[in-house]
This record gives structure tokens, sequence and C-alpha cells, in this order.
């Protein structure tokens, strides 16, 4: 999948974020996945970047399964 801009805009541990986050984990195993704490985790769901991100993949994820 080719990036978009959101993406990368997105730091490497924020991208671990987002899969891990769209793949079920919690946010505070997410958190663990990408080196972060849960605090930080929060954060970036205030970011629009982020949750743009988290948004558009989620979208991509559902059409896949449709």
């Amino acid at each position: 999948m080719a990036e978009n801009d959101n993406q990368k805009k997105l730091a490497p541990k924020q991208k671990k974020a987002v899969g891990a986050l769209l793949s079920g984990f919690s946010q505070a195993d997410a958190a663990a996945a990408a080196g972060v704490g849960t605090s930080t985790i929060q954060r970036w769901l205030k970011d629009p970047a982020f949750t743009g991100e988290l948004d558009k993949q989620t979208g991509a994820a559902v059409q896949d399964a449709t």
C-alpha cells in the first residue's frame, strides 16, 4: 500500500501504534507494541494526522472485508 500524506507525517512509532490499534489491540497494548506510554497514545488520538490515518486505514479494512 502506498503511503498517503497523513502516513508520511507520522513517526515510525505512530505507524506501529496505528497498526496495533487496527489489529484490535487495547490502547495499553498498542502503546507497548509501539514502545511508548499509554498517555502518548491518548495524546496521539487527539492529533488530526494520527486520527486521520487511523480513520483512513479503518475504512480501507472495512472495505476489504465487504
